[in-house]
């Protein structure tokens, strides 16, 4: 009869267990579809903003699939023994020493053959 009541609540406590995790997995299925969203929203501003005429320069035939990756950097400061981060600095609190990202805002990915360049060097290969 014992052995009975411990397999019992055995299962109770895995159901349990299990209904955790449906919340946890339902609750990660909105965030990420609320962050999808928001990605997507921010892709059509680029895309607004970037209305030209691409060309790939590596295959030349390509000149309507693309992926624009949008980069965001992120200033910080890691030991060089661990790798940890140590510090995380704002564009306002940087380092003497440590430079600021000067490079692109968006670069582009060719959708045919995956070469990924400056925005400037496909649509210099568009005009042509």
């Amino acid at each position: 009869m014992t052995l009975s009541l411990i397999v019992i609540n055995r299962c109770e406590k895995s159901m349990k267990v299990k209904r955790s995790f449906v919340y946890i997995f339902n609750f990660l299925i909105i965030f990420l579809r609320i962050i999808n969203t928001t990605s997507e929203n921010n892709i059509q501003k680029g895309v607004k903003k970037v209305s030209q005429v691409y060309c790939c320069p590596n295959c030349r035939t390509n000149k309507s699939r693309f992926n624009l990756i949008q980069q965001v950097p992120i200033p910080i400061k890691k030991d060089p023994f661990s790798g940890e981060i140590i510090e995380q600095f704002t564009n306002d609190n940087i380092q003497p020493f440590h430079i600021t990202y000067n490079g692109p805002d968006i670069r582009v990915q060719c959708a045919a053959c995956g070469l990924i360049e400056d925005e400037k060097t496909f649509a210099a290969f568009g005009k042509q």
